[in-house]
């Protein structure tokens, strides 16, 4: 893990409420894997001491991106940002994915909202391309498609209000995908936790080995204040774990559904 200040590139609305970020960062840029985070310290917001942890969307040729959605009064400060300018990173952070396919498993990537951003870095990371399904409430919420296609995936997206793909949950179409694929699948997501939860019911009871990443609030980012836990599973019982260092991301099967709130 690295605290410096990095050099903003770029900050710009990609589309309704959802920002890309993009710093000089080549020494993260080396380090980084998908599914890990920055913590940032959002220049110039007074109004709250405390860093906002962002997935890591791309790391290639020294620079970092990242896509956030305006939300509150930080990320409102941070869409103001000009490229130019610095920024204090904490990188990289957490666990992130298992890259290492078995045999001629095909990845399944489910994505719920800017969940996409860390699935787009594994996905450029993986050895092989698979199925990606991007969910959201709206069309407005639907990101990264092109850049899925334009590398060889098969893009599904699914929309709450039929403004775009499938109308209905994103994972009423992994439940298709999973009822017509022949082949062992590996599947990762990333988005809200009901959608983390009924994807878990779904792959565990049928042995199919899941990972997913957790968006949690989480105060230090280190792993020292224990702020970001959820309960796991282990031997005669269960125990906290610290989403900001033994995850975020988490197999499937190691959760303790019954106890998360």
């Amino acid at each position: 893990m690295l605290q410096f200040d990095a050099k903003i590139v770029s900050n710009h609305l990609l589309q309704s409420s959802y920002y890309l970020l993009t710093v000089d960062a080549p020494e993260v840029c080396e380090l980084a894997a998908p599914g890990q985070f920055v913590h940032v310290r959002i220049p110039g917001f007074t109004e709250g001491i405390l860093r906002r942890p962002f997935s890591i969307y791309k790391a290639h040729d020294g620079q970092l991106a990242f896509i956030y959605k305006v939300v509150g009064k930080g990320t409102a400060k941070l869409s103001s940002a000009k490229a130019g300018e610095t920024i204090n990173l904490l990188a990289p952070l957490g666990r992130g994915f298992d890259l290492t396919l078995c045999g001629d498993e095909i990845p399944v990537l489910v994505a719920g909202g800017y969940g996409v951003a860390p699935l787009a870095f594994l996905a450029r990371r993986l050895d092989r391309t698979g199925v990606v399904c991007i969910g959201g409430k709206t069309q407005a919420d639907i990101l990264c498609v092109d850049e899925f296609d334009s590398i060889g995936w098969r893009t599904l997206v699914s929309t709450e209000d039929g403004s775009l793909g499938y109308c209905g949950l994103v994972t009423e179409v992994l439940k298709n995908i999973l009822s017509e694929m022949e082949k062992k699948i590996r599947v990762y997501a990333c988005g809200p936790l009901g959608m983390l939860r009924a994807i878990a019911e779904m792959t565990v009871e049928a042995g199919i080995k899941t990972q997913l990443s957790f968006d949690r609030h989480m105060c230090c980012g280190v792993g020292a204040c224990w702020t970001c836990v959820i309960p796991v599973k282990k031997e005669n019982g269960w125990q906290y774990s610290r989403v900001c260092k033994n995850g975020p991301v988490f197999d499937a099967e190691l959760i303790c559904w019954e106890r998360l709130e």
